[in-house]
């Protein structure tokens, strides 16, 4: 078959197409239904059915999305069962990517109480070459709205930006090598996506990343995201160039759970943190420790190396120790603060205040 399909949803979510038929026949007048509903004896049942050849875009005003892409072949088989198998060739532009797998009933996307099941696996790329993969294992339990979602999935990109090819508007970062998977729950499809509310969250996450784009002369690299379980440390571990310096960082948040619920309260909540630093060609080690919050985060901060190499400058046999307290959003203390060197040496405190939107007012004695 040949043919075209266009979705359009407008911002206050109202659609062109709908998954309750019941709706459109509750709108439709008396003598439009008393056409629709012709008494016949036939019962008919499709087991299975197929389309190629079809041209789909889609316009999304109240997710903010759009794109548009060409179905090579489609295929649902069994779909009198409670497990139909679906299999999707399809290709925008000169980009293929395939999804397959098995799905809940049919009938259950219409509406109601048992959750959707889902067990999908897709793959970006051509066969004769290194495809990107991504599959999800999980239920839906509101399928007609993306809502209630659960699950696990696992996923292996070489390239994040590849998705670029199929979803032009995303602009997604370039982002390489991205291998693991994430069990989430209760999520759900609509917008807003942040913040996270209580009762969905991650669950586990094991995830790494090879490389990461350079920030303000900030390069990441071997990026490592891990918590087994909601009540297991979170753990985030990284390489990190920058002026010159290789620096391997891990940093420790609390648990997965204690960092959601800082994260849903927007920092509010105390969270745990530990970070300690090591230079990858030396010998020097830092740490941090503390709690962090949006006021009255406390840390404290020590560290030494036997050689730490600044711009213009190398410094040797490096000690520190000091006690940092942010006070507010706009105010740094340093307490306690004893720095030692064979070339410098000083100790004292310091309060920093931003001033306006971008000026710093300093005090140190």
């Amino acid at each position: 078959s040949d043919g075209g399909l266009t979705l359009r949803r407008d911002p206050g979510g109202s659609a062109n197409w709908t998954l309750r038929p019941e709706e459109l026949a509750r709108d439709a007048s008396e003598a439009d239904r008393k056409i629709r509903s012709v008494p016949t004896r036939w019962s008919v049942k499709v087991g299975s059915a197929s389309l190629s050849a079809l041209e789909v875009g889609w316009r999304d005003a109240f997710a903010r999305s759009g794109g548009r892409f060409t179905i090579d072949r489609f295929e649902l088989d069994g779909l009198m069962s409670r497990s139909p198998f679906v299999d999707l060739k399809a290709h925008r532009d000169a980009t293929p990517f395939a999804v397959a797998g098995h799905i809940g009933p049919i009938a259950a996307l219409a509406g109601g109480a048992q959750p959707w099941a889902v067990s999908l696996a897709a793959t970006l790329g051509r066969a004769d070459s290194t495809p990107d993969r991504a599959s999800f294992d999980g239920q839906i339990m509101n399928p007609e709205n993306l809502g209630g979602v659960s699950g696990t999935a696992h996923v292996s990109l070489m390239h994040l930006t590849r998705l670029n090819q199929i979803f032009p508007s995303a602009n997604l970062p370039a982002i390489d090598g991205i291998v693991g998977e994430i069990g989430f729950f209760n999520l759900s499809g609509k917008p807003p996506f942040w913040p996270l509310p209580r009762e969905s969250g991650i669950n586990h996450i094991h995830l790494q990343i090879g490389a990461v784009p350079s920030f303000r002369g900030m390069a990441l690299s071997q990026v490592l995201v891990d918590a087994a379980t909601l009540s297991s440390p979170l753990s985030v571990g990284a390489d990190v160039r920058t002026s010159g310096q290789a620096i391997h960082v891990q940093a420790v948040p609390g648990t997965l759970s204690q960092a959601q619920d800082a994260w849903r309260s927007g920092f509010e909540t105390a969270l745990p943190l530990v970070i300690d630093a090591h230079q990858v060609d030396g010998d020097g080690v830092f740490s941090l420790r503390g709690e962090y919050r949006v006021q009255g985060s406390t840390f404290a901060l020590s560290g030494k190396a036997g050689s730490l190499p600044l711009k213009g400058a190398t410094l040797h046999e490096v000690s520190l120790q000091a006690r940092i307290d942010l006070p507010t959003r706009d105010s740094v203390n340093v307490t306690g603060l004893s720095f030692g060197s064979h070339e410098a040496t000083f100790s004292g405190h310091a309060a920093f205040r931003r001033s306006g939107d971008v000026g710093l007012d300093a005090a140190m004695d």
